[in-house]
């Protein structure tokens, strides 16, 4: 049952996502957070001087997640032991936001894909409930 011009991609995509460093991490730092704790954070706050001739200024807040807090727990996933070991600081607004840019990509592909693949049914759907509507006035 189901739509194998769906359920293929689909599958592949989301399987695509499991694999993925970021993704894994965010799942584990969440069981991590469950379990364990919450990571140590710091905060940064720095000023840059955008050009000499400008009075312009750039604030950059920064929230830091402290590494060393991570060896409390010895079962992080190893996709997720790459990320930690291949980010010399873990800033979790960058982390959130890679994250969400993955998930947001997903979720466009999908809706694209429905739409495309089902726009027959969906034009039918719109038309007997623009009907209803009618009907109700």
């Amino acid at each position: 049952m189901g739509c194998p011009e769906l359920n293929k991609p689909y599958s592949e995509k989301v399987e695509e996502l499991r694999r993925n460093d970021c993704v894994v991490f965010v799942k584990d730092l969440r069981t991590f957070s469950q379990h364990i704790g919450l990571p140590l954070l710091s905060g940064q706050i720095s000023f840059k001087k955008l050009s000499a001739d400008s009075d312009n200024s750039e604030l950059k807040q920064r929230i830091l997640l402290q590494k060393d807090e991570f060896n409390k727990w010895k079962r992080w996933n190893k996709a997720s032991e790459n990320y930690i070991t291949s980010h010399e600081e873990i800033d979790l607004k960058l982390v959130l936001n890679e994250y969400q840019s993955l998930i947001k990509t997903f979720y466009e592909w999908f809706y694209k894909k429905v739409t495309e693949l089902y726009s027959k049914e969906l034009m039918e759907y719109h038309k007997i409930t623009s009907e209803l509507v009618d009907l109700s006035k």
